[in-house]
């Protein structure tokens, strides 16, 4: 039965994916306003958007999905021993909780198996990558009769309001503070304060985002 559901389920999310125009919209909406834990009013979901794991999402007023973003949640099935850095979750371990009034730009991925909160005004731009579990590439190995022992990183990352991420950004870790912006190309293993311009590989705080920020 549970294969039949899952079947069904697969073929329903495919029929709708590529619809197109405002009707497309309308029906993406109604369907998944259903299978998340929480959609708020007014959620635009775009053409070929995958979700999966839509029941441990939380998702807020106003929200833009746009093309092709891809949306994952949901405890990864990783035995514990292959965690190298784990955070805490606070028992809301694979949600993904995105706030008002944000939009996910095209091709956004955003991976919640740790846990990932975005709060209100978030925007990312095309091409963004979030991802709460990495391979940790320094455990990585061969293991005994030429197997791979397969190590993991499992973070909490949260973003605070106002902030934007620029083109093909990518956060793996920490929390990046209110009113911040996050330079194309910059990859996030960090936590940032407020008001931060942060850029590089590794990133770091270049300057103030606003000047007499109240």
């Amino acid at each position: 039965m549970k294969i039949i559901k899952s079947c069904f389920r697969s073929l329903i999310e495919s029929s709708i994916k590529h619809l197109s125009s405002t009707l497309g919209r309308k029906i993406r909406y109604k369907y998944y306003k259903n299978k998340f834990a929480h959609c708020g009013k007014n959620v635009r979901i775009d053409e070929g958007v995958i979700i999966e794991g839509a029941e441990n999402m939380h998702i807020g007023d106003n929200v833009w999905i746009d093309k092709n973003v891809i949306l994952i949640a949901g405890k990864a099935d990783v035995p514990e021993k292959f965690i190298t850095n784990k955070s805490s979750f606070e028992n809301n371990e694979g949600c993904l909780y995105i706030g008002d009034n944000s939009h996910l730009g095209i091709s956004t991925i955003i991976q919640a198996h740790g846990i990932v909160r975005i709060e209100n005004h978030f925007t990312s731009s095309a091409g963004c990558k979030i991802y709460s579990l990495s391979n940790d590439v320094q455990k990585c190995h061969k293991g005994t009769h030429g197997s791979d022992d397969i190590y993991y990183i499992k973070s909490a990352i949260t973003i605070e309001s106002n902030v934007w991420l620029g083109l093909s950004s990518v956060v793996l870790n920490g929390t990046i503070e209110k009113n911040s912006f996050v330079t194309p190309f910059t990859i996030i293993k960090n936590s940032f304060e407020a008001n931060s311009i942060i850029s590089g590989n590794p990133a770091k705080k270049i300057k103030d985002r606003f000047v007499n920020l109240i």
